[in-house]
């Protein structure tokens, strides 16, 4: 099979640029494959709390990551969901107590503390740098023009979610500037 693949390059004036993580909905085959388990708060799935490397980290509650060549990695947006600026002042261990408090921490058999990620919250998942989910412009398509490599209106739309923020004035060469 061959798959031909165009590559867009973005380029901007500025260090001023977006760029919006574009998601994806999940499909319900994922949804139940992923959130396997379900408390008073709803589906959620497991992740990791610890990131790759070795750091100074301490032991909570018997488990220390440095134990397997990893260090903590707690999530940042919900500890500042929860903490607000008092984030910052957190201790790592002090984090930890804190989403255990609120019943974001699971316990494996083997006593590893993994972080629940609760469905309700979920935006979506993120998508790569291959989008298979827009067709190209075929011979038959309502909104072909004629234009030897015309792009697909979702194609584009998808780059302007992703390179501007509603409200933004998006220019088009050929008819002038357009508010988002």
């Amino acid at each position: 099979m061959v798959v031909l693949k165009d590559t867009i390059y973005c380029y901007s004036k500025t260090e001023n640029y977006v760029f919006n993580k574009i998601l994806k909905e999940l499909s319900d085959k994922s949804i139940a494959k992923i959130y396997r388990y379900e408390d008073a708060k709803g589906k959620y799935c497991s992740s990791d709390l610890t990131a790759p490397g070795t750091g100074k980290s301490e032991t909570w509650k018997g488990y220390n990551p440095n134990d397997r060549g990893r260090c903590w990695g707690v999530s940042k947006d919900l500890i500042y969901e929860f903490a607000g600026e008092n984030a910052k002042n957190l201790t790592t261990i002090e984090k930890l107590e804190l989403l255990e408090k609120k019943g974001y921490i699971m316990w494996t058999k083997n006593g590893t503390p993994r972080l629940k990620r609760y469905l309700d919250v979920t935006k979506g998942v993120q998508l790569g740098d291959l989008w298979l989910d827009i067709v190209n412009v075929q011979a038959h398509s309502l909104e072909r023009v004629g234009y030897p490599t015309q792009k697909p209106e979702a194609l584009i739309e998808r780059i302007i979610d992703a390179s501007s923020n509603e409200g933004d004035i998006v220019m088009d060469p050929f008819v002038g500037g357009e508010q988002r």
